[in-house]
């Protein structure tokens, strides 16, 4: 068993409550990734033009991306690499733009922010096999790579449950109770409805990853979605 998390806190769980609670628009998510300090993220439009703000920058939509990478030169400036800070946060589809209806927004628009990971995931054992071993140490290797990462090679599933009810407690004390859970065999949705969107709490397989571990994740999802990403 291992586990990996990094050290969220009741600031990141404002945020991610202001983004689902503000308007779903790109302008505002982008003003709102700017105000956070997400410089890790906020790129140059591609055009040199386009409808965000400050600018002309936008945020990088159907990727993802560390929101603090720090760009840093190599070989007397031959090229460039980047120091991982371990904040990924998965950009979904697009928001609207600003004046488009709540009905233009994709249900599968929104953002999810890495918390923490769990190896096996639920419903596998550890069977000591090639396969599990290099899927174990892919998840502990993000702890040598992202600076605020911090793993435990034997953790077990209660600590990272413990870390779920923690974040929970944290979103608690800021939104109150949450408007419903999701509970299916293999995953855990805590949903607090803002607008047109809400904040997600979610313990499940990261599909992302081909569902190699358990992760707990930061959601911002369509609030018609039941916590997830294109489905209603």
């Amino acid at each position: 068993m291992a586990m990996v998390r990094v050290p969220v806190d009741a600031t990141w769980v404002r945020n991610m409550a202001e983004l689902a609670s503000g308007p779903w628009t790109e302008e505002a998510v982008t003003a709102a990734a700017l105000r956070f300090g997400w410089t890790g993220v906020v790129r140059p439009a591609a055009d040199g033009a386009g409808d965000s703000p400050a600018g002309r920058v936008e945020l990088p939509w159907l990727d993802h991306a560390d929101l603090f990478a720090v760009q840093h030169s190599y070989g007397d400036g031959e090229g460039m690499s980047a120091i991982a800070s371990g904040w990924n946060m998965y950009f979904h589809e697009w928001p609207p733009l600003a004046g488009e209806s709540a009905a233009d927004i994709d249900p599968a628009s929104g953002v999810e922010l890495f918390c923490a990971g769990f190896w096996p995931p639920r419903g596998a054992e550890d069977t000591g096999d090639a396969d599990q071993s290099t899927d174990r140490n892919e998840l502990l290797k993000a702890a040598d790579e992202w600076a605020v990462c911090a793993a435990n090679p034997s953790a077990r599933r209660v600590e990272f449950a413990a870390e779920f009810e923690r974040i929970h407690e944290l979103i608690r004390e800021t939104l109150g109770e949450p408007t419903r859970t999701v509970s299916e065999a293999t995953a855990v949705r805590a949903i607090w409805d803002r607008d047109v969107m809400a904040l997600v709490l979610v313990q499940e397989p990261c599909a992302l990853d081909y569902e190699a571990y358990d992760w707990i994740a930061l959601r911002v999802a369509s609030r018609i979605t039941n916590g997830r990403f294109g489905s209603v």
